[in-house]
């Protein structure tokens, strides 16, 4: 009798791996290896996390399990796209071609079709790209080396960006044929128009000068720099070029003659360090850009994303910011004060009781509460992240819900002025309470998370209450709440 065959286990092509994140959080992606090409399509933002699970959470394990089931469910999916012959590869061989300006388009298009309202965003994204790597860049141009140059190019934009006032040249040598300096740009208004006082040329890192040269050719700048260098023509040779890059240049009105012309200060240098574009800011750019590269790879014109191959140091990090809340007594001094729109304090302290953000209080009809036994019950789609919410209304919050009367179903809840307007009502409302604070209505939820969390609410239950995708976002309201804590205990030292 023969031997048995001894079974080939195949390989699947696809495999579901996890990325440790803080506090035991873990994303999920996919690691894709098809003929020699490996690819990466991370999972979360769409199916979410996998969270830690305790020993008594029900809640956290039934959720885990449905996130691993929609995880299978998307790797079945891609190797039956990989064994049907629709290979990811060979399409991002032909879709890569794809300029970036216009993929940044049909990004937009497809954010708004599903209800994103992010468009704005993404049109000053594209004109950065733009501004950044030209308007012939294709996407299969992207790479690790061209989204670290993005992220230095962004740290870089003054406040009022323009575009055209930013540039840079970076550092010659042997290796690195490339010139390095920090240059400024200064707008000052005068009397009769701006003067544009320049130290140095441009403010984008990485150019080399083979870039240089072509973009003065092309003319782009010809006017900006050339002229106050002396420069009449683009540099033709190594000396010009040097000459354009170190010498600081004489500072000459950009309209008219009439106006005054002075040398650059060191305040000057310094007031236009201090109006770079802030972190979170520059967060928001590099998200953005992200975003589209991530829709990018569920669209097969990529393969991955290069930000992935970015250690995290490289990445841009916004500080931590400090959230603004109202402590027990301060919302008792609210409560206590008149405020000269009633439905607006009514809505704030609502808000207070609750959680919700300002664009959902406007959005909110009567036709989402219902009614479970003695519980009032809240359910309705988030505005901004456009996600699910089923709320618990507790007593307090009801007490400064208006009336229904007669209003039907589709009727607001809350009939409020614009944003613009509740927020100026509320600081003057706040500031005859007593309340030194920068009170503006988003406070509001910030003061909801922080009282569940003082009163002993647990972290999940709070992140759940407020909508949020990713428990880390609660932990900001957490480490508040410890802080206070802290302080408290800390009353006692110096007594005895």
């Amino acid at each position: 009798m023969g031997r048995a065959k001894k079974q080939i286990q195949v390989k699947e092509p696809v495999t579901i791996r996890y990325k440790e994140g803080k506090n035991g959080v873990r994303s999920v992606y996919l690691d894709c290896y098809v003929n020699g090409k490996r690819w990466y399509e991370f999972l979360s933002k769409e199916i979410g996390y996998i969270q830690p699970e305790g020993t008594a959470d029900l809640y956290a394990r039934a959720r885990n399990a449905e996130v691993l089931q929609r995880a299978n469910a998307i790797k079945m999916q891609r190797i039956s796209e990989i064994y049907a012959g629709k290979d990811s590869a060979q399409k991002v061989a032909k879709n890569g071609k794809m300029l970036l300006q216009d993929w940044m388009d049909i990004y937009a298009r497809k954010q708004k079709a599903s209800g994103h309202k992010d468009d704005r965003q993404i049109a000053y994204t594209k004109r950065i790209l733009l501004e950044y790597a030209g308007a012939n860049v294709q996407m299969q141009d992207i790479d690790k080396k061209f989204c670290l140059g993005y992220l230095q190019f962004i740290k870089h934009l003054r406040a009022n960006y323009a575009h055209e006032d930013i540039k840079s040249l970076s550092d010659h040598s042997e290796a690195n044929p490339r010139l390095n300096r920090e240059h400024y740009v200064i707008e000052r208004k005068q009397n009769t128009g701006i003067v544009k006082n320049r130290f140095g040329y441009w403010r984008k890192l990485n150019l080399t000068k083979a870039e240089i040269a072509k973009r003065i050719e092309r003319g782009r700048d010809l006017d900006l720099g050339l002229i106050e260098r002396g420069l009449k023509t683009a540099p033709q040779t190594e000396e010009e070029l040097r000459f354009l890059a170190t010498h600081e240049p004489i500072v000459r009105p950009s309209f008219e003659d009439t106006h005054t012309i002075r040398e650059i200060t060191a305040s000057d240098i310094a007031e236009a360090e201090a109006t770079f574009i802030k972190p979170a800011t520059q967060a928001n750019y590099y998200r953005c850009f992200s975003g589209a590269l991530n829709a990018a790879v569920r669209a097969e014109i990529i393969l991955s994303n290069p930000f992935d191959k970015i250690a995290s140091v490289d990445k841009i990090r916004v500080p931590e910011s400090a959230r603004e809340y109202l402590t027990i007594d301060e919302v008792k001094q609210l409560i206590a004060t008149e405020c000269k729109r009633e439905n607006v304090k009514n809505a704030f302290l609502f808000s207070c009781f609750c959680g919700l953000r300002i664009s959902d209080i406007f959005a909110i009809t009567w036709g989402q509460i219902t009614q479970d036994g003695e519980q009032m019950r809240l359910q309705l789609k988030m505005q901004k992240t456009k996600d699910p919410l089923y709320l618990p209304i507790s007593e307090q919050a009801q007490k400064y819900m208006p009336k229904r009367g007669t209003a039907s179903a589709e009727s607001a809840i809350f009939d409020l002025p614009t944003g613009q307007c509740c927020n100026s009502i509320i600081k003057d409302w706040a500031k005859a309470a007593g309340i030194t604070k920068k009170v503006s209505f988003h406070v509001a939820r910030h003061t909801f998370a922080t009282m569940m969390l003082t009163l002993g609410a647990d972290l999940y239950t709070t992140s759940k209450l407020l909508g949020h995708a990713d428990i880390e976002t609660t932990q900001i309201y957490a480490k508040i709440v410890n802080k206070k804590k802290d302080e408290a205990v800390n009353l006692t030292n110096g007594i005895f």
